[in-house]
């Protein structure tokens, strides 16, 4: 079997689920950002919708956040991790049907969250809104969903492995490591008093920046040498990055319990670590933009490509921000800010969604044959994306800069300062709306209605023609070679019971050592 018949086969074996995870991912977008601008609406006109509770600042805001981390977020990491986990390891999507249910009730557990949060029960946790009384469902959903990453990574032909197989086995662990304890803390056995603020924070801190992060630089790691043909430059320090990021990125947000009622160790080793970031930043930063440099032209009339690698830079130069803002004197006059959202934003819509908006328009014309968006609409979903997170950026850097400035200073009318770029931040917000209009539009353009696409019609002469080539394969003519790969390709019995045992016995062993 040769290397396109590989991958032709692993990608149809994984059809069905990228289907299931684009679309639902998409579905998210729309109503996580149409949350959103509703609350940058009522932030410049709180008379807005006032007359309905559900409809309140209060639920609209973390019903947005909770339908883009989870929701848009939640699918696109799963259909990436396993679309590239297969590439990478050579192996079939097993039964890809168990994930797809595993994947529905992710999402039905993510629905009677969003709806808990706008009837009011809310918890008071950054990014841990939801109601307790789902948690046990999605992180259920969830190992099963990371029994299929585990399976897939085991059954690869090589041991060498790849950056994109680190950071995506890496997030499927720090999620399950970060979900687990952040619950078992905050929750199932809460503890007391101020330590529940560090570990709210650590929770938050892991979630954008060892959940999402890794997917997106894996993907960056992935497609950025593949398209333009050539090996990722200053690889070998890619390993250095993964691990610094994996030992800083966890408490570098405890800088953010600046005067609360902490030990002063902890925000100051919260500022350390934020600084320490500088090198997992950097290290990305080098090996992909530098990849990319060597090819600015064919990096610019790729859309998937220019997705990626503008995302790449946007996320490098707020990273770095990021850690001048983490500095204590610069701090304690951003903090209570309009600065307060811009970590989020920088990370989800400007690393995250744009990665996933160019692995997506990679995806469509590779699984579906040839099946792609007008490259006109492609590109007007280019910059609409970039104008509404460069606008969100904007307004959080300058306002919160302005509004930390009056508040410190105690001069000045803080409300009338921090308008305008209340206002930009809508702009912003609507901008994102739009855009994920034109995302859905545009996957709907290429390949139609899910259900259509899922089982495309077998009766062509190429089609037979596969299916016979497959069948004379499967004989005895074959080499030793393609009966390796196809016994390393198949999903034995055994491996599936040990990868499921092993993820339930992980969670065991850790719940015993903490209690």
């Amino acid at each position: 079997m040769s290397k396109e018949q590989g991958e032709q086969v692993i990608d149809r074996s994984f059809r069905i689920v990228a289907l299931f995870f684009i679309f639902s991912g998409a579905a998210w977008l729309l109503l996580g950002t149409f949350f959103a601008s509703l609350a940058a609406a009522k932030t410049v006109m709180p008379t807005f919708l006032s007359d309905y509770e559900w409809l309140a600042y209060g639920r609209v805001r973390p019903a947005s956040i909770n339908a883009l981390l989870y929701g848009w977020g939640g699918n696109m990491i799963f259909g990436a991790s396993l679309w590239m986990l297969a590439r990478l390891s050579w192996a079939e999507i097993p039964y890809p049907g168990i994930p797809v249910v595993a994947g529905m009730a992710w999402n039905g557990a993510i629905s009677i969250g969003i709806l808990g949060i706008l009837a009011g029960h809310a918890t008071p946790f950054e990014l841990l809104e939801m109601p307790e009384y789902v948690s046990v469902f999605l992180y259920g959903a969830f190992l099963a969903l990371a029994t299929w990453s585990i399976i897939i990574f085991h059954s690869r032909i090589q041991t060498e492995t790849y950056a994109t197989q680190w950071y995506a086995i890496g997030a499927v662990i720090w999620f399950s490591l970060t979900f687990f304890l952040g619950h078992l803390g905050l929750f199932w056995e809460p503890v007391r008093g101020t330590v529940q603020a560090v570990i709210a924070s650590w929770f938050a801190q892991n979630l954008l920046w060892l959940w999402l992060v890794p997917i997106a630089f894996g993907i960056a790691y992935y497609l950025v040498p593949k398209i333009l043909g050539i090996a990722v430059r200053g690889y070998s320090l890619a390993f250095l990055g993964f691990v610094t990021l994996l030992l800083a990125a966890p408490w570098s947000g405890l800088g953010d319990l600046r005067g609360g009622p902490v030990p002063e160790w902890v925000p100051t080793m919260g500022s350390i670590m934020a600084v320490a970031m500088f090198f997992p930043v950097t290290i990305f930063a080098g090996n992909v933009l530098g990849t990319a440099g060597s090819n600015l032209q064919r990096v610019w009339e790729d859309l998937s490509l220019r997705f990626v690698v503008t995302g790449t830079l946007l996320f490098t130069i707020c990273a770095y921000l990021g850690m001048i803002i983490a500095i204590p004197a610069v701090s304690e006059v951003t903090q209570f800010s309009l600065f307060g959202n811009f970590q989020f934003n920088y990370i989800l819509h400007g690393l995250f969604a744009m990665s996933a908006f160019g692995l997506t328009y990679y995806l469509l014309p590779v699984l579906f044959e040839g099946k792609q968006s007008n490259k006109l609409m492609v590109a007007s979903h280019f910059w609409i994306a970039v104008s509404g997170v460069s606008l969100i950026l904007a307004g959080s850097i300058w306002g919160g800069l302005t509004g930390g400035a009056i508040a410190n200073l105690g001069n000045g009318d803080w409300g009338a300062a921090t308008s305008p770029f209340l206002a930009l931040n809508l702009a912003g917000e609507s901008l994102l709306f739009l855009s994920a209009i034109y995302f859905a539009t545009n996957l709907h353009w290429a390949i139609g209605f899910p259900w259509q696409a899922c089982c495309p019609k077998t009766e062509t002469e190429g089609e037979k023609t596969i299916v016979e080539d497959k069948t004379n394969a499967s004989g005895d003519d074959l080499s030793e070679e393609d009966l390796a790969t196809k016994e390393y390709m198949g999903l034995t019995a055994v491996t599936f019971i040990l990868s499921t045992i092993l993820v339930i016995a992980f969670a065991g062993v850790v719940f015993s050592i903490i209690l």
